[in-house]
């Protein structure tokens, strides 16, 4: 039993037990995770087991939902499903993420806002419900897990360069940012415990203060193996890739989630290997082109030496 895990067992227990969150439990926990823990008491009381078949079947429908994402938007020059293996060979880089952690539960949200924010780079869906539902997803990903706010001020730079997206629908997916939350402050005023939620979900979540259940080094050498074949697929695909305009602009765009990635780290309160998931969609995302790229290469070598 990992330290994460310990402590949404001891959440969704005192919920349970009629305990209010934030008031009677005294944790940074988000509230949809907190709900969430809830459940998984009521369901699977202390295995741990339970918890890491719910995990693996959360991973697996992530891994398919990005595949079908990268093949419904033409992301490559071909229909393949190589992304959802990548996705989950670099999701055990660590035999801890298979922990039904809050980071888990909020990343799949942040797919999904990944989906909305290509339906709206594509110009082929000018619907105000898509920003609106990239706003609404990337809200509920921060009630599982509040840094994620981070990737809000990602999606409007990236909107901003490389999407015709106007005042009118950058307004609309902001209020579906601020309607979950809106709804989550309204509850607690009623019910009289705006000034907790305040302190310990908000104000606790968004500080800088860290601590390393995982050091530093540990995580470089976690992290190694899938960083050096990133930076491998960078250079090839710099060197070699050949790009139309849509295409050139998601790359663009997965090179600022990077970005903003790192910056996310820095408002993240625990510091192990669950912090890096969010990185998993972007390098599958560079991986999958770099694959790609070899295998044209050698189909074209054959083809010319058989010629």
């Amino acid at each position: 039993m990992t330290y994460p895990e310990l402590k949404s067992i001891l959440v969704g227990e005192k919920l349970n037990n009629g305990s209010k969150m934030y008031t009677e439990v005294v944790d940074n926990t988000a509230p949809l995770a907190a709900w969430v823990h809830t459940l998984l008491d009521m369901a699977f009381d202390r295995s741990i087991t339970g918890r890491h078949v719910v995990a693996l079947v959360l991973i697996f429908l992530q891994s398919v939902f990005l595949g079908i994402i990268f093949i419904t938007k033409k992301v490559f020059g071909e229909n393949t499903f190589i992304p959802s293996l990548i996705f989950s060979i670099l999701f055990f880089f660590s035999f801890d993420n298979i922990a039904l952690t809050d980071e888990l539960l909020g990343s799949g949200f942040l797919i999904l806002a990944l989906d909305h924010l290509f339906r709206e780079i594509e110009f082929r869906m000018p619907r105000d419900e898509t920003p609106f539902n990239l706003g609404l997803f990337l809200s509920i990903a921060t009630l599982f897990y509040l840094p994620y706010i981070t990737f809000l001020f990602g999606v409007l730079i990236i909107l901003f360069l490389f999407a015709r997206t106007n005042g009118r629908k950058i307004l609309l997916m902001i209020f579906g940012f601020t309607l979950p939350h809106l709804f989550v402050i309204s509850i607690s005023y009623v019910n009289d415990t705006l000034p907790k939620v305040w302190e310990y979900y908000y104000l606790s979540n968004l500080s800088f203060d860290k601590e390393f259940v995982v050091s530093i080094k540990e995580l470089l050498i976690l992290g190694g193996l899938p960083a050096f074949y990133l930076i491998i697929s960078i250079v090839m695909l710099n060197r070699l890739a050949r790009f139309s305009k849509y295409q050139a602009q998601l790359l663009q765009s997965i090179f600022l989630w990077i970005g903003f990635c790192f910056i996310y780290f820095l408002f993240c309160k625990e510091v192990r290997p669950q912090t890096l998931i969010v990185l998993i969609p972007p390098i599958t995302f560079l991986l999958t082109h770099f694959l790609l790229l070899i295998r044209r290469r050698r189909l074209a070598e054959m083809n010319h030496g058989y010629l």
